[in-house]
C-alpha cells in the first residue's frame, strides 16, 4: 500500500482530502504544518507527499525544498495542493523547490487522485527499472534501448486546474511523451503539447497546431497533391462489433466483456441480470457505471449498514418507517434524518454501487443490454469506471482461487499486452498502487508463468480480466478507450456534494436550534429583521438558488428545508404566531435542561453461530407467542383446533415487515425461537417472495426441530433465488452442524464472494478454521 504524507492547515480540507485518501486504498498520516509535516518526513519512510503552498511555521516551497535535500528525498514525488499559483513567477519558485505537480483550488478529488497516481507511477517506474538487469529485452514497446523501462504515462484526464512541474531526478525524458510536462527553459517545448500551460515566449510555435489559433498568415496550406489520385484508396478501420442484447453468461469473463464493451461503446442505457428471481441492473452513462438497483438483500443500503454497525436497530426502525412514509431512498432517509452528512452519505452510495457492480462480475445466468438513456439516468446517483471495477474485482480476495487456476491452467500459453497498454496502466494504479505487473509487462515478459512470478496471480488475472493482456485464443482488442468518469466540459455532473452539503448542515441546525440561532439573531429582536434573515437564506439555500442542482441523496432533505423556510417566513409575518412560536420555544429550551438517561442502545443481532457442530435444541412444545404477536400462531407440534373464519386483514405494509424481521432476529439471537418463527412469519406476510425474509423462517425451524422441512423450504428459497447469500449461508451453517466442514467451507467461501462486507458471514468462516 502507497504510503502518503498530507501537510495541509485547513482542518476541514485535511479531513476531507485524508478520508478521500484512505478510501482509495492509500495510507497518509496528515500534519497540520510545514514544520510538523518535515519532522513526519524525516522520520517516517513515505512514496509521496502531498502539500500546501502558504502555511504556518513553514511554507510548502520551503518544505517540498527542505526534502529534496535530505537523501532519501531524492525518490519521492511532491505535489502541491494551493491556491497560489497564480503566475509563471510561482511556476519557477516551485520548479526550483524540485515540487514534480501542482493543483490548483478548488480541485475535485478524482483530478487530485488521477495527478498523484501519474507522479507516483513515475517514481516507482524509476526505481523498478533501475532494479532490472541491464541485459533485459530492449524489444517491449516504450522501452529505450538501454533495457530499462520509461516512466509510464497516464492517460490525459480532462483539464485540471494544475500542471506538472518537473521529471524525476535522473529520469531521461522518453521522446514522443506527451504527459504534460513543463520542459525547462533550456528545453524547446514538445510539439503537440496540450497541457494547459502557456508556452515561453521563445518557444516558436509548431506549424499545424490545432488549438483554436489562427494560423500565421505566411504559412499557406499547402495544396493537394497530383498524385493523390493516383494513391492507394484508403483501407477503412473495420467497424466494431455491435453489443450483445441478450447473452446467457456462465464465467466472470463474460460479463467483464461486456461491461468493457458497453463502455468502449459509450453505451447509454441498462444492463439486465436476471436468475430466477434474483434480479440486477446496472445504469451507465457515456459508458460509466452511475447506478445500480436489485433484489438482493444483503446489498441493500440499510441492511449492509446495520450488519456493519454503522446503525442501530432503533436507527433501522425510524429509516424502514421514514422509507414507508416518504417514499425515500435510504440515503436520503439518513440525510433527513441527520444520521450522516452529505458527504457520508455519498460514500455509502459508492460503496452500495461498487458491491453491486462486483455482485453482477460474479454473476451466472441472463445478461440483457438494454439501450435508454432515460432508465439510466433515473438510477444515476453516483460513478464507477468500468475498468476500475474489473481490475478491483479480480484482484479481491475472493477471486484468488479463480487467479491460482488461471495461470495453472495457462502457464505455457504467450500473452499479448493491448495495443493501448500503457495508456490502461493508471486503471492498474487506481486499483492497487502497489502493483508490479506494469513493470514486468514492460521489461519483456510475455509467459503468464513468467508474468505471473514477476507480479502476482492476482494481478495477472485481473489484467486479463480488463482485456490489457490477451490470450491467443481472445477476442481481437477494441483500441477505442474505456471512458474514465464523468466529468469535464459537457460532461454529466451526477450530485452537486457542495449543495448537497450546504443543504443538510442547514436542515440539522434549522431541526436542533431556533430559527434565531440558525440566522444569528437575538431573541428579541424586531420580526422585520427575522423575516429579512430568513430571506438571505432561502436566497443561499432555497428553491431557486438549488432547485436546479443535482442534490442526489439530499433531495429530501432539501424539500424539508424549502418547507421549513416557507413555514418560518409565514410564522414571523403574523406577531400572534411569533408569539406562540416564541412560548414553543422556552418550552423546549426548559425540557432540554431537564437531565435525561441516555437510552440502552440495542447491537445489531448476530445469528446464533454457537449452534455451529451442535444438536439443534427441541423446540418448546405449547409454548404461547408473545402478546404482541398472538395473533400469528406459531407451527404447532399437534394439529391446531379449527379456529372461526376471520375477516380477511389489510396487506401489512412494508416498514411493518421489516419491523417485524429486526425483532425476529433480535429474539433469534437470544434464544427465543417461538416468537422468533412469529415474527418471521409476519415479516413473510408482508413481503412473501423475499429470500432473507423465508431463509430466516426457514432456519429457525431448523433450530426448533423441524429439521427437515427447514431444510426443504431452504433449498425452495435458493432455487428461486439464485444469487441470494442468505439462504445458501444458512445452508451452510446446517452442512457444519451435520460435520461437513469442506462442504460447509466451500458454501461460506461463496457466501463471502457474493457479499463481501457481510460481518456474519466472515464470523462463521473464521469459525471454521
Amino acid at each position: 500500500m502507497a504510503r502518503i504524507l498530507l501537510i495541509e492547515d485547513d482542518a476541514d480540507i485535511r479531513a476531507l482530502m485524508e478520508r478521500f485518501l484512505r478510501r482509495s486504498g492509500f495510507a497518509v498520516e496528515a500534519q497540520p504544518d510545514g514544520e510538523a509535516g518535515l519532522r513526519a518526513f524525516l522520520s517516517g519512510d513515505f512514496d509521496l507527499v502531498v502539500t500546501d503552498g502558504l502555511m504556518p511555521k513553514r511554507s510548502g516551497f520551503d518544505v517540498a525544498a527542505a526534502i529534496r535535500a535530505d537523501p532519501k528525498g531524492k525518490q519521492v514525488g511532491i505535489v502541491m495542493v494551493t491556491a497560489a499559483f497564480r503566475s509563471a513567477l510561482s511556476e519557477r519558485e516551485a520548479r526550483r523547490a524540485g515540487i514534480d505537480a501542482y493543483i490548483t483550488k478548488p480541485f475535485v478529488l478524482p483530478d487530485l487522485k488521477e495527478k498523484l497516481i501519474a507522479v507516483m507511477l513515475r517514481y516507482r517506474a524509476q526505481r523498478l527499472g533501475e532494479a532490472l538487469p541491464r541485459t533485459a529485452t530492449p524489444s517491449a514497446r516504450g522501452l529505450p534501448r538501454t533495457g530499462t523501462p520509461s516512466p509510464m504515462r497516464a492517460p490525459r484526464p480532462a483539464p485540471a486546474p494544475g500542471g506538472v512541474l518537473r521529471p524525476p531526478p535522473h529520469t531521461p525524458r522518453p521522446p514522443g511523451s506527451s504527459d504534460g510536462m513543463v520542459a525547462p527553459p533550456h528545453t524547446p517545448r514538445p510539439p503537440g503539447s496540450s497541457d494547459g500551460m502557456v508556452a515561453p515566449p521563445h518557444t516558436p510555435r509548431p506549424p499545424g497546431s490545432s488549438d483554436g489559433m489562427v494560423a500565421p498568415p505566411h504559412t499557406p496550406r499547402p495544396p493537394a497533391s497530383a498524385d493523390a489520385a493516383r494513391a492507394p484508396p484508403h483501407t477503412p478501420r473495420p467497424a466494431p462489433p455491435p453489443l450483445p442484447t441478450t447473452t446467457q453468461v456462465n464465467a466472470s469473463v463474460e460479463v467483464a466483456r461486456t461491461l468493457l464493451a458497453c463502455a468502449r461503446h459509450r453505451f447509454d442505457g441498462v444492463v439486465r441480470f436476471s436468475d430466477g428471481s434474483s434480479q440486477l441492473t446496472l445504469a451507465l452513462l457515456r459508458g460509466v457505471v452511475v447506478g445500480a438497483v436489485d433484489n438482493l438483500r444483503e446489498h441493500l443500503l440499510g441492511e449492509r449498514l446495520w450488519k456493519q454497525g454503522r446503525v442501530t436497530t432503533e436507527q433501522m426502525r425510524q429509516l424502514n418507517q421514514r422509507i414507508a412514509e416518504k417514499g425515500e431512498r435510504v440515503a436520503e432517509a439518513l440525510l433527513s434524518l441527520g444520521l450522516c452528512t452529505a458527504d457520508e452519505a455519498m460514500g455509502f452510495v459508492d460503496e452500495q454501487l461498487a458491491a453491486r457492480v462486483r455482485r453482477a462480475l460474479a454473476w451466472t445466468g441472463t445478461v440483457v443490454v438494454e439501450e435508454s438513456a432515460g432508465a439510466a439516468k433515473d438510477l444515476a446517483l453516483s460513478s464507477l469506471p468500468v475498468l476500475d471495477a474489473v481490475l478491483t474485482f479480480g484482484l479481491d480476495e475472493t477471486q484468488r482461487a479463480e487467479a491460482d487456476r488461471f495461470v495453472a491452467e495457462h502457464k505455457a500459453a504467450s500473452m499479448t499486452p493491448h495495443p493501448k497498454f500503457e495508456e490502461l496502466l493508471i486503471a492498474v494504479a487506481r486499483a492497487r498502487p502497489s502493483a508490479t505487473l506494469p513493470v514486468v509487462v514492460l521489461g519483456g515478459a510475455t509467459a503468464v508463468v513468467d508474468i505471473a512470478r514477476g507480479s502476482s496471480p492476482s494481478e495477472l488475472y485481473a489484467a486479463w480480466l480488463g482485456g490489457l493482456l490477451r490470450l491467443p485464443g481472445d477476442p481481437p482488442p477494441d483500441l477505442r478507450s474505456v471512458p474514465d468518469t464523468l466529468r469535464g466540459t459537457g460532461t454529466v455532473t451526477l450530485v452537486d456534494r457542495d449543495a448537497a452539503t450546504e443543504v443538510s448542515s442547514t436542515l440539522a441546525v434549522g431541526r436542533s436550534t431556533s430559527v434565531y440561532s440558525l440566522l444569528g439573531l437575538a431573541a428579541d429582536v424586531a420580526s422585520a429583521d427575522v423575516l429579512e434573515g430568513l430571506r438571505a437564506l432561502e436566497a443561499r439555500v432555497g428553491r431557486e438558488a438549488l432547485g436546479h442542482k443535482p442534490l442526489g441523496p439530499a433531495a429530501a432533505a432539501a424539500r424539508e428545508l424549502w418547507a421549513l423556510l416557507a413555514e418560518l417566513q409565514a410564522t414571523f409575518a403574523d406577531d400572534g404566531s411569533r408569539a406562540a412560536y416564541d412560548a414553543r420555544q422556552r418550552s423546549r429550551s426548559a425540557a432540554v435542561a431537564l437531565p435525561r438517561p441516555e437510552p440502552p442502545v440495542a447491537p445489531p443481532s448476530l445469528p446464533p453461530f454457537l449452534h455451529l457442530g451442535a444438536a439443534p435444541p427441541p423446540r418448546p412444545p405449547g409454548l404461547p407467542p408473545p402478546p404482541e404477536l398472538a395473533s400469528v400462531p406459531s407451527p404447532p407440534t399437534t394439529p391446531a383446533p379449527p379456529q372461526p373464519q376471520a375477516l380477511t386483514p389489510a396487506p401489512p405494509r412494508p416498514a411493518a415487515g421489516e419491523d417485524a424481521f429486526l425483532r425476529g432476529q433480535a429474539a433469534l439471537s437470544e434464544g427465543a425461537l417461538v416468537r422468533a418463527l412469529g415474527c418471521f412469519e409476519l415479516a413473510m406476510a408482508a413481503r412473501p417472495q423475499d429470500p432473507d425474509y423465508l431463509a430466516y423462517h426457514a432456519w429457525t425451524l431448523v433450530l426448533s426441530g423441524a429439521r427437515e422441512e427447514g431444510l426443504t423450504r431452504l433449498r425452495r428459497a435458493l432455487r428461486a433465488h439464485p444469487q441470494a447469500m442468505r439462504p445458501l449461508f444458512f445452508l451452510a451453517l446446517a452442512a457444519a452442524a451435520e460435520g461437513d466442514r469442506e462442504h460447509a467451507r466451500a458454501l461460506l467461501l461463496e457466501c463471502v464472494r457474493r457479499a463481501p462486507e457481510d460481518l456474519e458471514v466472515r464470523l462463521a468462516l473464521s469459525s471454521m478454521g
